[in-house]
């Protein structure tokens, strides 16, 4: 563990990186002065007579091929797995799940609206009105008209009765007997209505 490397122990000393500066000078120089060489001399060059020199100009004008393999390997599988993604994953998966979530989400709220509402609700209300409708009709036929008009008619008999009665009494007794009698044609009435409403 105490032991450095050769590489890390130089790379801390002053001077340590001429080396690995030197290095890509001196290649490049050497370029240089190869292509001065190459253009300056008269007569055929070296790449117009050497076929191995011709090709490796071309690669090396070709940039070592370096677009079309990059293009090759990288860019045209990355744009093939890109359209698939889009095609498979997007389209038919995320697309085609929102668009059978809302689908079946109109289906439901359609479901929910005929068994629901219509048959449901709606058919409880209608239900509900024409048993309203019979019974306020019953209560009109039977309390209302049959029971009031009864009990109407034997307060009128009653009363009738009572004014032949009321006559064989004195005048003063016979007002305090009508207003009695008022009062509890009133209070009946009154009664007769609040039980049927």
């Amino acid at each position: 563990l105490g032991e450095q490397l050769p590489i890390a122990a130089s790379a801390g000393q002053p001077g340590s990186l001429f080396p690995l500066l030197a290095v890509p000078l001196l290649v490049a120089a050497a370029g240089w002065a190869l292509a001065f060489l190459l253009q300056t001399k008269s007569g055929p060059s070296l790449v117009a007579r050497s076929n191995w020199a011709k090709t490796l100009y071309v690669f090396v004008l070709n940039k070592f091929y370096f677009d079309e393999i990059y293009s090759t390997f990288i860019v045209r599988p990355t744009l093939r797995l890109a359209n698939w993604l889009w095609q498979v994953v997007d389209v038919r998966g995320i697309d085609g799940a929102v668009v059978a979530t809302g689908r079946q989400s109109v289906g439901l709220a359609r479901w929910l609206w005929e068994v629901v509402d219509v048959r449901g609700i709606d058919g409880a209300v209608v239900a509900t009105g024409r048993q309203s409708v019979g019974l306020a009709r019953w209560l009109w036929e039977a309390i209302d008209i049959r029971w009031v008009d009864r009990n109407v008619e034997r307060i009128g008999l009653a009363a009738n009765k009572t004014s032949h009665k009321l006559q064989e009494v004195e005048p003063r007794t016979l007002q305090q007997h009508l207003i009695v009698l008022i009062l509890w044609l009133v209070i009946a009435t009154v009664f007769f209505y609040w039980i049927v409403l």
